[in-house]
């Protein structure tokens, strides 16, 4: 019965709004008699409501769980188990490819995920197909669009608890020069992927271009944090160090916090009048 209540929602699984969500989690947990009165369901509403307490994702991924041919006697606890347990049981291409779309953050080009990955536009399609058909990735602005991202940000969180630090600094790393060499990424984004994968001085050199760009667009409180996380990550010789922490004050100042730019401007001044400079 779960398999075919699954299989007529599908068409509207395209996207992971609360509407079709929610009337899939009210007819499993018997809100909406679809279900009938099966025998194999005796009880099995009971639990779902139980473990889930009627949240719509949650009842759904549980719904893939037992379609999947596990068994109702021991449901998952956490949703963090049941998406667990559905990419365990992935092949090491689609694992991979979740893995990459978890780690980028947002939605990400195919080329990309291809380049990344070493794979033909034919491979990456039949892996993003198995995905796709899971809800495990989706496109938020239609498959001919082509963007990809984590059907739900929970199955992201999971793929991310569970992925090593060293997996998720290659991954990192894979995605950084995937998208320096299709010129895909903005500078904040270089900085972010630059940071995850260790190399600080690449991240730092982005994370000025970025606050410089920022501040031009009027973008004060971006560019402050920006220039903040040029500073904690680069190793600048003293004048360069002024100039940032400079600047950094001057974005504080212009987004209306003077108290914090003026601990910048302080250390400026106190390096200017020292006599080592």
């Amino acid at each position: 019965m779960i398999p075919d209540i699954l299989q007529k929602q599908n068409a509207t699984w395209g996207q992971p709004s609360d509407g079709p969500l929610r009337f899939f989690a009210d007819t499993i947990i018997g809100k909406h008699d679809l279900l009938g009165q099966d025998p194999s369901l005796a009880g099995l509403r009971e639990k779902i409501q139980d473990r889930t307490g009627g949240n719509p994702f949650f009842v759904a991924e549980l719904a893939s769980y037992l379609q999947s041919g596990a068994s109702d006697a021991e449901l998952p606890v956490r949703l963090d188990q049941v998406i667990g347990a559905r990419i365990a049981k992935l092949g090491d291409v689609p694992r991979r490819l979740l893995e990459t779309v978890a780690v980028a953050g947002e939605p990400v080009s195919p080329r990309v995920l291809a380049t990344t990955l070493d794979l033909s536009a034919e491979e990456l399609e039949r892996e993003l197909r198995i995905l796709r058909v899971g809800h495990l990735l989706r496109a938020p602005g239609g498959w001919a669009e082509g963007r990809v991202e984590a059907y739900h940000n929970r199955i992201r969180e999971s793929v991310l608890a569970s992925l090593p630090e060293e997996k998720r600094r290659e991954n990192h790393r894979s995605l950084a020069l995937a998208f320096e060499q299709w010129g895909e990424a903005t500078a904040e984004q270089a900085a972010w992927h630059w940071a995850g994968a260790g190399d600080d001085a690449r991240a730092a050199d982005n994370a000025i271009r970025a606050a410089d760009e920022a501040f031009t667009k009027v973008e004060f409180d971006r560019a402050a944090r920006l220039y903040r996380l040029a500073l904690e990550l680069g190793a600048y010789r003293p004048e360069a160090a002024r100039e940032l922490r400079a600047k950094l004050a001057d974005a504080l100042a212009h987004a209306g916090r003077p108290q914090q730019a003026a601990i910048p401007r302080q250390r400026v001044q106190r390096r200017l009048a020292s006599p080592r400079f």
